[in-house]
């Protein structure tokens, strides 16, 4: 099978004042007609890419738009605390999140756990 991209199908759908990243993948939700999108958002202007002080980690979201990529809502991750690659998955009514979290630890250094997150009955109550 040959893929292609398709011309002018491209579109920026999260624009914002601070660089996104680490959009890992929509999730589409067929029942609702609905895309879920995770992403993470630098800390400050300029620092992603910025050799000893750009960070994989910052604020993360997921962002619910309808079938068109009209945005609906925006939801932040983790308790406003720095997160990254944010991936989701829809289910019925349900959305599945699962994002990675920085771990510092006294004398230990660094590391990170893996937390999922799971939103019970939200669509399409709290989206649409």
């Amino acid at each position: 099978m040959d893929l292609e991209l398709i011309e002018d199908s491209t579109r920026d759908i999260v624009v914002a004042e601070l660089d996104t990243y680490f959009p890992v993948g929509p999730s589409y939700n067929t029942k609702h007609q609905l895309w879920v999108v995770g992403y993470t958002m630098e800390n400050e202007e300029g620092e992603h890419g910025i050799q000893g002080k750009s960070q994989e980690l910052g604020p993360s979201f997921i962002t619910i738009f309808d079938a068109e990529w009209s945005q609906l809502q925006t939801i932040q991750l983790n308790n406003s605390a720095p997160a990254f690659r944010v991936m989701t998955q829809t289910e019925g009514d349900d959305i599945y999140i699962v994002y990675d979290e920085m771990v510092r630890q006294p004398y230990h250094g660094h590391g990170s756990n893996v937390t999922a997150l799971v939103c019970r009955n939200q669509f399409p109550c709290c989206f649409c």
